[in-house]
């Protein structure tokens, strides 16, 4: 079973973290700074966090939150070259991104139209 780790639960957060709950291939971590957004997502199957140490265990830790704040999260995560960053934020360039971490790096763009 894959096992990742989504950071920000936002609208694009919380929705990734219900669809892969839906899989019987995806073990996943939440994490928000607000308990709020980790309430909402007590029906599904998922663990949920405000230790972003621990949200940083998994192989694959995504990104989902503003990308004002992408900066600032990124300062905070220590992750290794043996992980995946996968980030959410439109207008955030994979050289920055690549800058701040040692992980592999994946932009993904969400088309919500």
């Amino acid at each position: 079973m894959a096992h990742a780790s989504v950071i920000g639960c936002g609208n694009m957060g919380s929705a990734l973290v219900k669809g892969l709950s839906r899989t019987s291939t995806h073990e996943v971590t939440a994490y928000d700074v607000d308990p709020d957004a980790l309430d909402r997502l007590s029906e599904y199957p998922v663990r949920t966090t405000t230790d972003l140490a621990e949200a940083t265990e998994s192989p694959i830790v995504v990104v989902a939150v503003k990308p004002d704040v992408v900066g600032a999260v990124l300062d905070e995560l220590d992750l290794s070259p043996d992980q995946t960053l996968v980030s959410f934020a439109a207008g955030v360039p994979t050289a920055f991104l690549e800058r701040r971490t040692e992980a592999t790096v994946v932009r993904v763009m969400p088309n919500l139209a």
